[in-house]
């Protein structure tokens, strides 16, 4: 009886530690370029993403003199490894403006892809390469 509870204590945790996403822990996405898709332009801008938990995304510029904080509320997708593809998608909202933040990797690497809506047009068209993320224990 004890081989078997113990047993069943082992897969429990592996299969709960599979079954975790991204967003189920606090994550740090750093990038110093984004593309402006309306244009097709190269912006050079060191900033993060901070996502936390499933309740918001700060993305910090200027080395934390400028943030902006999206509350999230809705999360598509479930990713436990950035390593591999996959890809979060997160409906969010700020100052009354409603849009989507998508985190992915695809075969150019990691990216963030915004899109916040004011009036119909997409007010952030940007993709960000990300250069590093950090995943902290939650």
């Amino acid at each position: 009886m004890r081989i078997l509870f113990t047993a069943f204590f082992v897969v429990s945790i592996f299969w709960g530690c599979i079954a975790q996403s991204i967003t189920d822990k606090k994550t740090t996405w750093s990038s110093v370029t984004l593309t402006d898709i309306s244009n097709n332009s190269t912006i050079d801008l060191n900033s993060q993403f901070i996502l936390d938990h499933n309740q918001t995304i700060k993305w910090v510029q200027r080395g934390g003199e400028l943030t902006y904080t999206f509350d999230i509320t809705n999360v598509s997708g479930q990713w436990s490894n950035t390593d591999e593809p996959g890809s979060i998608d997160c409906t969010v909202t700020i100052n009354g403006l409603t849009g989507n933040i998508e985190f992915y990797r695809n075969n150019n690497g990691l990216e963030i892809k915004t899109n916040i809506n004011r009036a119909g047009v997409n007010d952030m068209p940007f993709i960000f390469i990300i250069s590093k993320v950090q995943i902290n224990i939650p």
